[in-house]
């Protein structure tokens, strides 16, 4: 998979999709591709990279404000990946597996 594409995918399912117009709006939370209640945003996205042209394979944290990734876990394998899965047989030819998390940290 391309990094361009994966950078679209990511940014259609986890990306901050308006900023606050202006400076007097600077209380109000930006908007995103996935609504929240409240704009409180319990919820993160993680990817285990498997095969993405230009990015080390490895467990990373999307980072939505800054449109960015997290390295969390290098150099992880189609294997290590399809053995704590349920579906290995689908891990096995993914380029790329999401998975959104709960932030410990709205709580």
């Amino acid at each position: 998979m391309p990094l361009r594409m994966l950078s679209r995918i990511l940014f259609n399912v986890n990306g901050v999709t308006q900023q606050p117009a202006h400076e007097a709006e600077a209380s109000t939370w930006p908007l995103r591709s996935t609504p929240s209640a409240g704009a409180l945003y319990p919820t993160e996205l993680r990817l285990a990279a498997l095969n993405v042209q230009g990015l080390d394979s490895g467990i990373y944290h999307h980072q939505p404000y800054e449109h960015g990734l997290e390295l969390l876990t290098p150099h992880i394998a189609h294997d290590q990946l399809a053995w704590a899965s349920l579906h290995a047989d689908l891990i096995g030819t993914a380029a790329v597996v999401l998975y959104p998390s709960g932030d410990h940290r709205s709580a």
